[in-house]
């Protein structure tokens, strides 16, 4: 069954481009590039067509297309063919250099003296600006930055580079505390690495909650 090109769009191509291979392209799926491909030459022959109205009445009389599909298929064209930029302000950017382009050729052919290869050059520079050729791009930051970093914790200080404790003098100043109880010099102790720490079966065997 033949399928009517109503029916086609432009998320139709994209899915097949993505799955499929162009040398098993579908009947549709070719009629509808061979499309965007003629209304994107429409589009730069300024002088025959012009407009984008004018674009969509002569698709709607030539294709047999409504109003609505010429429109929705004069937006895919744009989209397609100017796809590398999807911010609809930055397409109609790029648009308009391409159009300074074509007049950068067209009045190089015409060009008969020096003044008029400087009004070359002064479009050129033009439809540079257009593409924001004359901004700093922003700075790319490396992948690793957005990573979430890695953490390591070390009882030993000489890990880092630093001199070792004196696990028995500081075993000594825990024992000098007064403020705390016996229990909880022990819990002082094993925290610093100086005392084994013992798994509790029950709360009743739990330091931590006693003498509190």
């Amino acid at each position: 069954m033949k399928i009517s090109i109503d029916d086609i769009d432009l998320q139709d191509v994209y899915s097949f481009m993505e799955h499929g291979s162009v040398n098993d392209a579908p009947e549709e799926i070719v009629r509808y590039l061979t499309l965007l491909d003629k209304v994107h030459g429409m589009h730069l022959r300024i002088r025959q067509y012009g407009t984008k109205h004018h674009i969509i009445k002569d698709l709607n009389i030539t294709e047999g297309l409504s109003p609505y599909k010429a429109e929705q298929v004069y937006g895919e064209m744009l989209e397609y063919f100017y796809k590398d930029i999807n911010i609809s302000k930055q397409i109609w950017r790029n648009i308009y250099a391409e159009k300074l382009d074509q007049l950068v050729t067209a009045s190089f052919l015409m060009a008969k003296s020096q003044e008029d290869l400087d009004r070359v050059s002064r479009i050129i520079e033009r439809a540079g600006k257009m593409r924001q050729l004359d901004t700093i791009d922003p700075p790319s930051f490396p992948k690793e930055l957005l990573q979430k970093p890695y953490k390591v914790y070390a009882m030993d200080t000489s890990f880092l580079g630093e001199e070792k404790i004196n696990r028995l003098e500081l075993a000594k100043q825990i024992d000098e505390m007064p403020d705390y109880s016996t229990a909880e010099r022990l819990l002082l102790k094993q925290d610093a690495g100086i005392e084994p720490i013992k798994l509790f079966n029950n709360e009743q065997e739990d330091i931590r909650k006693s003498e509190r």
